[in-house]
C-alpha cells in the first residue's frame, strides 16, 4: 500500500480483509471471492465538501475544519478515519466535476493531505 499515486484506489476485500491498491476496482487478488471496496462519499459528505470547496478558504485554519467535518459525516471519530482514505475520496469526487478554480484548488488541497498521510499507513 506504499503508492503515493492518489488515483490508485485503496481497496479491501470484505471476505478475507486483504488490502491493496489498484487504478481500477477489481476482484481480490488474494481470495478472488469478491470485488474490492473503497471509501466513497455519501450525499451529505458531498454537500459539505462542495460548501468547503466553494468557500475557498485553503491556507487558513479552516483546512482542519474541512477534514473534521467530513470525518464527522462518516460517523467516525476523527482519529479513526485514515486521512489518506478521506482525502482520496474527496479528490476523486472533485476530479469528476467540471473544472473551476475552486475545484482545482480543492484537488490540490486534498492531494497534499493525501501525500502527507499516505506514508503513515505504511508505518
Amino acid at each position: 500500500m506504499d503508492s503515493t499515486d492518489i488515483s490508485a484506489y485503496f481497496l479491501d476485500c470484505p471476505e478475507c480483509d486483504y488490502e491493496w491498491r489498484s487504478h481500477t476496482p477489481q476482484r481480490c487478488p488474494k481470495c478472488a471471492r469478491s470485488m474490492g471496496t473503497t471509501c466513497m462519499l455519501e450525499s451529505t459528505q458531498i454537500d459539505a465538501l462542495m460548501v468547503a470547496v466553494n468557500e475557498n478558504k485553503y491556507g487558513t485554519n479552516s483546512e482542519d475544519k474541512i477534514m473534521f467535518i467530513l470525518a464527522e459525516l462518516m460517523n467516525e471519530s476523527w482519529s479513526e478515519v485514515p486521512t489518506a482514505f478521506l482525502a482520496q475520496a474527496c479528490w476523486m469526487y472533485l476530479r469528476d466535476q467540471p473544472s473551476t478554480p475552486e475545484i482545482e484548488e480543492g484537488m490540490t488541497f486534498f492531494e497534499e493531505r493525501f501525500l502527507e498521510s499516505v506514508d503513515l499507513l505504511d508505518a
